[in-house]
């Protein structure tokens, strides 16, 4: 970077990266609702870029050829500024770039004016008085202006060069060159114009630089020139070499800094009209100041405002932005991450839904045999102590049936709802238990056994009777007579009497018992199968309605995660053409960093 036009060239070329990250900042809130910075920091960068200027002021005593040196910057075809030989400016006046040409004027109460560029000589040059005054100020005008501006439509001003033309130093109105001394310290460069024709630096000249100039900055920025070159009378121009050499020499000893003198003709400079090709230009030595004067400038202030504004982009926008956009690459968003929990979640649960629901009803099948077991064993047991001595047998087995029913259902309904919480199965409502079991009809008459046996009863009719027929038989036939009597006669007074005695046959009851028990058993088996194969249908359909439910969550939730992991894949295609863009942005700002360090 050599030239202001290469500056300028740098800037607006920053300005249209700045340009592109506005766009792609915009682009990020709105595609991505993302915002890594705030819009408004961009701003204040483009506005640094933007409003930096270079301040050239130019200062020296009346008569030196300021204004045809600023005319000549401008590289136009008319004075701008007037070129007098009297003191002319009276007030500071800055030469902007515009589109339009036009004055405007600041007044010292506050407020300013546009008015025509040809009125401006009103309210900045110097006004005088009586009849014979050339100087065209208007006194009024003049004493209420604070300084003008001249806006115009040239490259050198628009390439971010405002010039400052500055009332005389020696101006016999101290007030208009107090302005100038005022003003020195915040200009980018002075140019301290001195005539070659009339032996360069004067004795007042170097005073004013030593106490006017030099005091009140260092000698960064301060150019001396030797104008009227071409002006110079033929015995001068074999000692302007020595002439410049001797100012240099003196501006060091006296003033103890090193300052660059340029050798120039401002009238043959202004004349060229900024053509660089032309011979007149080439003569007046124009470009050479112009070199030396932008390379300064560049030097002391192009290349900080260049660099600092680069630095501004990259690492106020560029850096954090691309810092934000590879974190969203990079990491996935909280929704995926959060559906991929809950998919890892709802797999879980519904493998210990099935392992849950599998050694559940292992167990219950398991508590059921065992159930099924212990009535067994407490029919058996309860039924052992049957008393048929009693009579009521009958009683003994309702009484017995009864504490069986309730015992069972309880047990039961235990074991069930044991299954319902181990499931968590709230809403399972259990079977209406009721245990039916028939009182077993058992005649306990049907276990005895009748005998009958025969008996002789003797009776006192009997001897009688004996008697009478011995008596007869030994009528008819003494002796065998009496005998064969005496027994008929007995005998036909005899009577025969049969008993029936009843056996209770315990065999029998018993196996009736058993038989009895082993029907109760079969029944509350039967009873039990059937509750427990009812409440197992009604288990497994909730177990197939809460695994379909959670398998259809399941395939909601990795469905979203689908649908989300989509997105997020086209977010990255975003994420990654907006790191595309800023990392061309971001190679190009390197380059121009490199380029300035280089040059």
């Amino acid at each position: 970077m050599k030239t202001i036009s290469d500056f300028a060239e740098t800037r607006d070329y920053l300005l249209s990266q700045l340009d592109v990250l506005t766009l792609c900042v915009g682009g990020i809130q709105k595609d991505l609702s993302l915002a890594p910075i705030k819009e408004s920091i961009i701003e204040p960068v483009a506005g640094g870029l933007k409003n930096e200027h270079f301040v050239i002021a130019v200062v020296g005593v009346i008569k030196r050829g300021k204004s045809t040196l600023l005319n000549a910057l401008l590289g136009v075809d008319y004075e701008i500024l007037p070129t007098k030989v009297t003191p002319e400016t009276a007030r500071l006046c800055f030469l902007k770039y515009a589109v339009k040409p036009i004055a405007v004027v600041h007044k010292l109460k506050g407020g300013s004016e546009e008015i025509d560029l040809k009125d401006l000589p009103k309210y900045t040059s110097a006004y005088g008085s009586g009849s014979f005054s050339k100087n065209t100020g208007i006194r009024e005008l003049v004493e209420n202006t604070k300084y003008a501006e001249v806006h115009y439509p040239n490259k050198y001003l628009q390439d971010g060069v405002i010039i400052v033309d500055t009332p005389g130093v020696d101006d016999p109105d101290r007030s208009r060159s107090q302005v100038t001394e005022d003003f020195i310290s915040s200009a980018d460069a002075v140019i301290f114009m001195i005539d070659a024709v009339e032996g360069g630096l004067k004795e007042s000249e170097l005073n004013f630089l030593k106490a006017r100039i030099i005091n009140s900055r260092s000698s960064k920025g301060i150019i001396v020139v030797a104008n009227k070159i071409l002006a110079l009378r033929r015995h001068q121009k074999p000692e302007l070499a020595k002439l410049l050499l001797d100012t240099k020499k003196k501006l060091e000893t006296e003033l103890e800094v090193t300052v660059p003198i340029y050798q120039i003709d401002a009238r043959a400079g202004f004349q060229a009209k900024g053509d660089r090709t032309s011979e007149l230009w080439g003569k007046s030595q124009f470009g050479e100041f112009l070199d030396g004067m932008e390379s300064m400038l560049l030097a002391n202030k192009g290349r900080f405002i260049l660099s600092k504004g680069t630095l501004e982009i990259l690492s106020q926008i560029v850096t954090p932005t691309m810092e934000a956009l590879n974190y969203e690459f990079s990491v996935a968003p909280d929704n995926i991450k959060q559906l991929e929990q809950e998919l890892v979640l709802a797999k879980s649960k519904l493998h210990s839904l099935a392992e849950q629901f599998k050694h559940s009803h292992k167990s219950f099948e398991n508590r059921i045999r065992n159930l099924k077991s212990s009535v067994a064993a407490e029919i058996h047991a309860s039924f052992g102590t049957i008393d048929p001595s009693s009579g009521n047998v009958q009683s003994q087995f309702a009484k017995k049936i009864t504490q069986l029913n309730g015992d069972i259902t309880k047990k039961l309904a235990n074991v069930m709802n044991e299954y319902v919480r181990s499931i968590e199965a709230k809403e399972i409502k259990l079977p209406e238990l009721k245990f039916h079991i028939k009182n077993p009809n058992l005649d306990i008459n049907s276990f005895f056994t009748k005998e009958q046996t025969s008996e002789v009863n003797v009776s006192d009719k009997a001897g009688i009777r004996a008697a009478q027929g011995a008596l007869l038989g030994s009528l008819f036939a003494p002796g065998i007579g009496t005998l064969i009597g005496g027994v008929i006669g007995w005998f036909s007074e005899m009577e025969s009497e049969e008993k029936t005695t009843k056996t209770f046959d315990e065999f029998a009851f018993q196996k009736k018992i058993n038989k009895v028990v082993a029907k109760l058993i079969t029944s509350y088996e039967d009873q039990c199968d059937a509750y427990s194969e009812y409440f197992k249908n009604s288990i497994t359909s909730w177990f197939d309605n809460q695994t379909e439910a959670r398998k259809s969550k399941q395939k909601s939730i990795e469905s979203a995660k689908m649908r989300k992991q989509a997105e997020y894949a086209k977010r990255r295609d975003i994420i990654a053409q907006y790191l595309n863009e800023l990392r061309s942005v971001e190679s190009n700002l390197i380059t121009i960093q490199t380029k300035l360090q280089v040059s």
